[in-house]
């Protein structure tokens, strides 16, 4: 194999493993505070201890006392890669006929938003979206369960998938594989059709 053919699997291989180092959000404590990449909003108001709280597993979790905009924060921004959303099974079900997934930059930018109809199933979303510092759940219907003013609906996050944001020089070195790579087979092309 030559050099060029080297430095080109050299580019991929650096890709394969930025995609390889994928992570997924833990959820610890009731409500889950922080975790070892961020933290989680809680207390969103002065009724209730609201806040993400452990759902089967640590990967998992659901947004106790059914608050509307409960966050997921990074501590530096990240690629999202994808999440489950689904109606809390073992929660109140206050008929919630919407629920949102809004991804956010550091100035606060909205960069992506996906909204599915709420089921007790879970609901992988796909994102693949760079640069997130934030992800915000809201959803539309729901009451209020608690006679406070804000509505309430239930709903389970699992295996918030992630991964670190690629250098620009991970970026250059896989562009460069890739070019390389290309002009190595042209020049194969080239000399086969001489040979022949």
């Amino acid at each position: 194999m030559n050099n060029k053919l080297l430095a080109a699997a050299a580019g991929i291989a650096l890709l394969a493993s930025n995609a390889a180092q994928a992570t997924v959000v833990d959820f610890f404590g009731d409500p889950s505070l922080v975790w070892a990449d961020g933290t989680f909003s809680h207390d969103l108001t002065t009724t209730h201890h609201d806040g993400f709280y452990v759902y089967g597993s640590s990967t998992a979790g659901f947004n106790g006392y059914g608050q509307s905009g409960e966050s997921i924060f990074f501590n530096a921004p990240v690629v999202l890669f994808s999440l489950g959303l689904e109606k809390c099974l073992h929660c109140y079900d206050s008929a919630p006929t919407g629920f949102t997934v809004s991804l956010y930059d550091a100035g606060n930018m909205l960069l992506a938003s996906q909204t599915i109809v709420p089921s007790f199933t879970t609901q992988t979303m796909n994102f693949g979206i760079s640069h997130v510092s934030a992800i915000t759940f809201t959803f539309s219907g729901g009451e209020d369960r608690y006679g406070s003013g804000s509505l309430n609906a239930w709903y389970g996050v699992s295996d918030v998938t992630y991964g670190a944001v690629p250098e620009p020089a991970s970026w250059a070195l896989m562009i460069l594989g890739f070019g390389l790579l290309g002009t190595s087979l042209r020049t194969r092309r080239k000399a086969g059709a001489l040979l022949s």
